[in-house]
């Protein structure tokens, strides 16, 4: 057992170094709360200012990305290269947007851009460096650098809504990326151009891209009220008209056809003003017509005015000539709706002049317009003409036929009958021919001979038949029928059909067909019937040589049948017949008579002459000499000689006779 007070030392220092233990404990407890709380301050601090951020930190809005922009040469190089210039940070349009990991840039839920390109400091794999200004950046698609599938972001657009650039809220790189073409449609100007009172040209200025132009559209008001509609397919000038004075507003719109959707442009500043002046009064007498005679000394005169524009027609003076220019009446004045008669019974020619009146604002105005003049004539007192038959004319138009037609004066007589008396050369009368005027009447008398005919013409004078003085008599003459010919008798017959084969074509033959017709009598149409089941009809122009090919060997009886018709006696026809032989074999062989047939008699071989015949010589048996002696042997040498000679003249005998 230890001593207390050992003891007790060492349970001090036991105790005093677990004490000091503890404090360490405390004060490393407290080092490490510091140290979670400093890394923990330090985790958040870096996920808002990433070492990526172009803008540490990012932007909270507009405002901010202006103030860190315009202060930072650096961001403004990275902002240019991204396409975004200061113009496009401080007075541009923007709009809230978001980017997508995908490339697409919306805006209020509608794709404004595609194929984003985002900026860094940091390099990802997959991103291209750049040195703008030798600020040290990197490029990439959103889908190497994004983690989420979207960031928000201050979108920038033109004054067209086309896609500018993009900056990144949280982190303030900014984004390029293909805009999506916006349609541009816009009426800038509407020149109003007046050509006339009444007519004027439209035409309006347009502006129009990414879209197709498919009309523009003139609107003319009158206050409030439409008056007309007026569409171009183009921009060229339109005309329009109108009489009805005033004044007028005009207004362009411009319609296009974009992605499929057809757009209006607002009126806008296309709008312009037209004024129609008020027409002047017009008035003008425009034509004088005069009527009559009535009952040879009865007129009647009456004016045609054209009155515009508030003027108004209220009378007429009529002033009366005679050929020497005196005046012989001036009428009172007549009210413009009414005609005036006039009547002047001493025979001349006349003029007569209308001085018109109009009011035209409150004032009473005259014209002698030179329209409203003009002339009539007051016949003398009608003396009745002698009304004459003076000749008779009578035309042959064949042998029996005669037109007749007298001739009246005066030429406008009015001939109510003319009776025509025929009388043969024994005073008898043959026929009576009644007419209601003085036209030609044709008369037919097929009795040869001389007649003599009398019109008596009847007309009305004054109301009154009379008859026309004169002597309308003349005589014709139908002569006698000529004699007829005496009648032809056709003749007709086929005379020959003829076949000669071709030669070096096996069974081909050329035909030939002569006929003979006369006294009348023609040739219809020539039909050969060849004998092989086949025929033709040969124009008339082919009949010397007409070629026909046998198919096969054998005899054959050709047919030639004639139809002739008859001049005078349409139905009549008749027809005769030719025949002729062909034989179609093989041919023959032998040069010079390719073109018979093998069988022909002409084809055999000629025989060639006999050759002598040669006899052989009768065999001789060998003479044997005997011993003999020297005249023995001369009896044998005469011998054999005269032997040669008779055998000599057999041979020459047989051969030579």
């Amino acid at each position: 057992m230890r001593p207390l007070a050992t003891v007790a030392q060492g349970e001090y220092e036991f105790m005093s170094k677990r004490l000091l233990v503890s404090i360490f404990c405390l004060v490393m407890l407290a080092f490490g709360g510091m140290l979670f709380v400093s890394q923990r301050s330090t985790a958040v601090d870096a996920a808002k200012c990433n070492p990526n951020d172009v803008i540490a930190c990012g932007v909270s809005g507009i405002t901010d990305l202006r103030k860190k922009y315009n202060a930072n040469a650096g961001i403004q190089s990275a902002f240019k290269h991204q396409g975004i210039s200061p113009d496009v940070v401080n007075k541009y349009a923007h709009k809230e947007g978001v980017v997508y990991k995908n490339g697409q840039v919306k805006v209020g839920g509608k794709v404004v851009a595609t194929d984003a390109m985002s900026m860094g400091r940091k390099n990802f794999s997959g991103s291209t460096k750049v040195t703008p200004n030798g600020h040290t950046f990197y490029v990439r698609p959103p889908k190497v650098s994004f983690v989420s599938n979207s960031i928000k972001a201050i979108v920038f657009m033109d004054a067209n809504g086309k896609f500018v650039g993009a900056v990144l809220y949280e982190c303030g790189n900014p984004i390029a990326a293909k805009p999506k073409p916006v349609p541009v449609y816009q009426c800038l100007a509407l020149n109003v151009k007046q050509v006339a009172r009444t007519d004027a040209t439209f035409q309006a200025s347009v502006k129009v891209k990414d879209a197709k132009l498919k009309h523009i559209t003139y609107v003319v008001k009158r206050g409030n009220t439409k008056v007309k509609t007026i569409t171009a397919n183009d921009t060229k000038a339109v005309k329009y008209s109108q009489d009805k004075p005033g004044d007028y507003s005009v207004q362009a719109t411009v319609t296009v056809v974009a992605n499929g959707k057809t757009l209006t442009s607002p009126v806008g500043g296309c709008k312009a003003q037209l004024s129609i002046d008020k027409l002047p009064a017009s008035y003008a007498c425009k034509k004088l017509d005069i009527t009559g005679p009535i009952d040879r000394t009865k007129f009647t005169f009456a004016t045609t005015t054209d009155v515009k524009n508030g003027a108004k027609f209220t009378s007429v003076i009529y002033t009366v000539k005679d050929s020497a220019g005196n005046v012989v009446h001036t009428s009172k004045a007549v009210s413009g709706t009414k005609a005036y008669d006039y009547t002047q019974d001493k025979a001349g020619t006349y003029t007569v002049s209308a001085k018109t009146m109009f009011m035209v604002d409150g004032k009473e105005v005259a014209t002698n317009d030179a329209a409203c003049a003009g002339t009539f004539t007051v016949a003398a007192v009608p003396v009745a003409p002698v009304q004459k038959c003076d000749s008779l004319h009578v035309t042959k138009t064949d042998r029996t036929s005669f037109k007749m037609k007298p001739v009246v004066s005066p030429a406008d007589a009015d001939v109510k009958k003319v009776v025509y008396v025929v009388k043969d050369a024994e005073g008898n009368v043959v026929d009576t021919i009644e007419r209601s005027d003085a036209k030609a009447v044709t008369y037919t008398q097929a009795k040869a001979g001389t007649y003599d005919v009398v019109a008596t013409v009847t007309v009305l004078v004054d109301g009154k038949e009379v008859t026309a003085e004169g002597d309308c008599a003349t005589s014709f003459t139908v002569e006698d029928e000529p004699s007829k010919p005496a009648p032809v008798t056709p003749h007709y017959k086929c005379t020959a059909l003829s076949a000669a084969p071709v030669v070096g074509t096996l069974g081909a033959y050329n035909f030939s067909l002569s006929f003979v017709a006369d006294g009348g009598a023609r040739l219809d149409k020539a039909v050969v019937n060849y004998g092989d089941g086949k025929s033709e009809t040969v124009p008339a122009d082919k009949l010397d040589s007409f070629r026909h090919v046998y198919a096969q060997n054998g005899s054959y009886d050709a047919v030639a049948t004639l139809t002739f018709v008859f001049d005078g006696d349409s139905d009549r026809t008749e027809s005769v017949d030719c025949r002729t032989s062909v034989s179609v074999g093989d041919y023959c062989t032998i040069e010079g008579k390719e073109h018979l047939s093998k069988d022909d008699a002409g084809c055999a071989v000629a025989p060639k002459p006999e050759e002598p015949v040669k006899e052989a010589p009768v065999p001789q048996e060998p003479i044997r000499l005997v011993d003999t002696g020297a005249a023995d042997l001369a009896g044998v040498f005469a011998a054999v000689v005269t032997a040669g000679a008779v055998s000599y003249r057999l041979v020459w005998a047989r051969y030579n006779r």
